[in-house]
């Protein structure tokens, strides 16, 4: 059936709705969809600019910091090179310092051995001194020793000395030895004598010999002369002076 609307006539298109009815709609719907589209596009514009923006400020972002890293390493470095220099300067100067110290103690030990070699001679130099000061004695020891070797092979000895207190204090021990042993003594004091002896001296027969021997190993060195008599004589002279 054909109707005629506002003074027109038309052709009903469905759903109670004319042609025109539809066209209107429809050119609606297009220029809804195109604006939705555009709107749509210009989300996607902002979108993605506000994306590369985003981009861009962590792009800087990231540059900044590893600048700043790599600036902070760079120093850092610098300063483990310093801190590197600095521990081997040191390490040298410690070289250095245990050189001078190792050089130092070497020294010191040279001065240590010379001054106990100097302790030692000067303890030798006064032994000898304290030796040339100190009166000629036999000890009992050497008495003993003294008395066993000559006992049954002397007899008899002449005993001389001269009047000094020491050669008189040392002809003393002589005698006392030779009593120990049964030697019989015949003294005889000499008075002052020129040229003055000095010393023990002995004039020995050639029976008589282990009396010498006696005295000599026990450490007094008296000077020996062979006689041809028949009794020894034992000169008890002043202490050999130190010279």
């Amino acid at each position: 059936m054909i109707t005629y609307r506002n003074g027109k006539e038309g052709h009903n298109g469905g759903l109670g709705m004319t042609w025109e009815g539809w066209l209107i709609w429809v050119e609606w719907a297009y220029f809804g969809a195109a604006a939705f589209a555009a709107f749509f596009t210009v989300i996607t514009v902002v979108t993605g600019y506000a994306q590369n923006r985003l981009n861009a400020r962590i792009s800087e972002n990231k540059d900044r910091t590893f600048a700043e890293f790599r600036f902070a390493s760079e120093i850092r470095a610098k300063e483990l090179e310093g801190e590197i220099a600095t521990a081997k300067s040191e390490g040298e100067k410690a070289k250095e310092r245990a050189a001078s110290l190792e050089e130092k103690t070497e020294i010191l030990r040279i001065a240590s051995t010379q001054l106990a070699i100097q302790l030692e001679q000067e303890r030798i130099s006064r032994l000898k001194l304290q030796s040339m000061l100190s009166s000629r004695h036999i000890s009992p020891e050497q008495a003993e020793r003294i008395a066993n070797t000559i006992r049954g092979k002397v007899s008899k000895v002449r005993l001389q000395v001269t009047s000094e207190a020491e050669s008189l204090s040392f002809a003393q021990d002589i005698a006392d030895t030779l009593t120990k042993a049964g030697v019989e003594i015949d003294g005889e004091m000499t008075g002052v004598m020129i040229p003055t002896p000095y010393g023990l001296q002995m004039s020995i027969p050639e029976n008589a010999k282990a009396l010498g021997e006696a005295f000599a190993n026990d450490g007094f060195s008296p000077l020996i002369r062979t006689s041809s008599g028949s009794i020894p004589v034992i000169l008890v002279g002043q202490k050999p002076p130190s010279f």
